[in-house]
């Protein structure tokens, strides 16, 4: 009798987001380059990644401001890339710099502010929609505890099902980061730089998912070279 021996293969999926096929929208005051489909934006390679709902980038020109609202129970990050901002959600105001990472806790419905408080440069920052149920609005500070290793971008008091990380990286350095949870996926935005992830070749402004896998290891192609690292939990859809 023969017998037939089944092996079963797990492979990974992955997907490149490169920065100029990026959803863009303009006017003379605000600018959002959109990673995943976002108000106007929509194509069916660009869904929601797990709970990660959308990953902008943003500016504002000196003393402008941009008002948002949100359609379902969520939770909004917002971390300036460069100079100040104050974010508004009912009436309480957050000021926050290019070292601090702001979480509001948002109910459908809710509107909340971003503003550039500085009066002759424009501001930048990262506007991040997550499918989350924070306890509260929280400020925190983001810390890189030492070069060329990921560190904790958040204080994980703020209870979240996601773990998110940011690293700044010489050139050559390499990590890898090995994923805490079951039935999650990793998202990568680069900040600065060129990395090299799974054998693809990622520069500022791109990102990177992949799903199936256990660990992940990069490595930095230019000096100065930085990006966020996210595991996110799939089944919140």
């Amino acid at each position: 009798m023969k017998q037939c021996l089944m092996i079963m293969v797990k492979l990974c999926t992955s997907k490149i987001y490169k920065s100029h096929l990026q959803g863009k929208h303009t006017s003379h005051s605000y600018s959002c380059f959109s990673i995943l489909n976002y108000g106007g934006f929509y194509h069916e390679a660009r869904q929601p990644f797990g709970s990660l709902l959308f990953f902008n980038e943003e500016s504002l020109t000196p003393q402008q401001s941009q008002t948002y609202i949100s359609n379902i129970p969520m939770a909004s990050l917002i971390l300036p890339l460069t100079g100040n901002i104050d974010c508004s959600l009912h009436t309480d105001t957050y000021s926050i710099d290019a070292e601090q990472i702001q979480f509001l806790k948002l109910e459908t419905g809710n509107f909340y502010t971003i503003k550039n408080t500085l009066y002759n440069n424009p501001v930048s920052y990262l506007h991040i929609g997550i499918k989350e149920n924070i306890k509260e609005s929280v400020t925190d500070t983001i810390f890189l505890e030492r070069m060329n290793t990921l560190s904790p971008l958040y204080d994980y008091t703020i209870h979240t099902s996601m773990k998110a990380y940011i690293g700044a990286f010489n050139c050559f350095a390499e990590d890898m980061y090995t994923l805490k949870q079951k039935d999650s996926g990793v998202f990568i935005y680069i900040t600065s730089g060129i990395f090299k992830i799974k054998n693809r070749q990622l520069e500022q402004g791109d990102a990177f998912s992949i799903r199936d896998i256990n660990d992940i290891t990069f490595e930095a192609l230019a000096p100065n070279s930085a990006l966020i690292l996210m595991e996110l939990p799939l089944n919140s859809f």
